[in-house]
């Protein structure tokens, strides 16, 4: 996992000392994630996991929370997404009922994403966050997942 970890942080981030997580739930909002825009932190996200996209807000105030950090999303075989950390906070504010129709439940089994990155040892492909959805692949259970699983 580190191997594959390495070979996209490397390509990709250029830093040597970020704090990794797989799987991160929200937990500030937009004023906290640029108060700490700086925060070394690099999150890992497969596929269409749904409980990165949650929780999406506090109801009675209506704030809206946010994602900090970098984001590498893992999609199928070779191919990888990133974002810079104001790109993830623009696309995360709010994302639970845009993605709605997208999210995976199993995505977030950390068994998929420890087959994914080692689907990533041979080599890796950066693809546009925008285009995504295109290196998706869904499963006959509705969820998503790489071709390797």
């Amino acid at each position: 996992m580190q191997g594959s970890c390495t070979r996209i942080c490397r390509r990709s981030c250029r830093l040597s000392d970020l704090a990794g997580t797989f799987g991160q739930p929200k937990f500030t909002n937009a004023a906290g994630a640029k108060a700490h825009k700086n925060l070394p932190l690099l999150r890992f996200v497969y596929q269409n996991d749904v409980v990165v996209l949650l929780p999406d807000r506090i109801q009675k105030r209506g704030k809206k929370f946010a994602h900090i950090g970098l984001i590498i999303n893992l999609l199928s075989g070779r191919n990888y997404a990133y974002g810079s950390t104001q790109l993830a906070l623009q696309i995360s504010e709010g994302s639970f009922g845009k993605h709605f129709s997208e999210i995976s439940v199993p995505d977030h089994k950390m068994k998929w994403y420890l087959k994914n990155l080692r689907s990533k040892l041979g080599g890796v492909k950066q693809v546009s966050l925008k285009d995504r959805n295109k290196y998706v692949i869904r499963h006959k259970g509705g969820g998503s997942a790489t071709g390797e699983l």
